[in-house]
């Protein structure tokens, strides 16, 4: 986001939001493009007109703004398209057993990566092997899993710009060599 860009965004922001004031140039400012790097100019001003258009009362913070552009970008695939991917590659191998040229679903290119990553939490031979009286129930319990991967790529996203992200998926990384949920996104590093 550059110093042209913020005016922009502030702009819109007065412009969908009577009365908002700016922030002061200077420190301030410098303190807004800190918070939005990373989020382009398009990204902040979808944000602005979904804030806008849910009513909310007030103008949104800059904190707000990042949060509400970056939920936009990590939008959760929708969960029946995640599930029938699972379904349809995992219990589409033949026999469970390894074989030569098998394409296992750890090497598989998801959709989504993210997917690759719930299945390698799950375990693909727990999904193939599951019988057909269980599959509602390990379906709930992939569900809550991915919308935990999910939440938690929102907050690594968020947290991106200041340094952080989640300290327990970095840990996770070093101690089993997955890639980052955001490098799963195609986020980057």
């Amino acid at each position: 986001m550059t110093e042209s860009e913020l005016e922009t965004v502030l702009a819109t922001r007065a412009t969908l939001w009577a009365g908002a004031v700016d922030p002061e140039r200077g420190l301030q400012q410098s303190a807004w493009l800190r918070v939005l790097t990373g989020v382009t100019l398009e990204e902040c001003l979808t944000a602005l007109e979904v804030l806008s258009r849910r009513g909310e009362r007030f103008p949104p913070t800059v904190g707000l703004i990042a949060k509400s552009a970056l939920d936009l970008r990590v939008d959760e695939t929708v969960w029946a398209e995640v599930w029938a991917e699972i379904l349809e590659h995992v219990r589409n191998i033949p026999d469970l057993r390894p074989k030569q040229g098998t394409v296992w679903p750890a090497e598989r290119p998801w959709s989504v990566p993210l997917i690759g990553e719930l299945v390698e939490l799950v375990g693909w031979e727990t999904i193939g092997q599951c019988h057909d009286d269980d599959i509602r129930t390990l379906e709930a319990q992939c569900r809550e899993k991915y919308k935990t991967l999910a939440s938690r790529a929102k907050e690594d996203e968020v947290l991106a710009p200041l340094g952080g992200g989640s300290a327990r998926l970095e840990a996770a990384r070093a101690r089993s060599g997955f890639v980052t949920v955001r490098e799963s996104l195609g986020l980057g590093s």
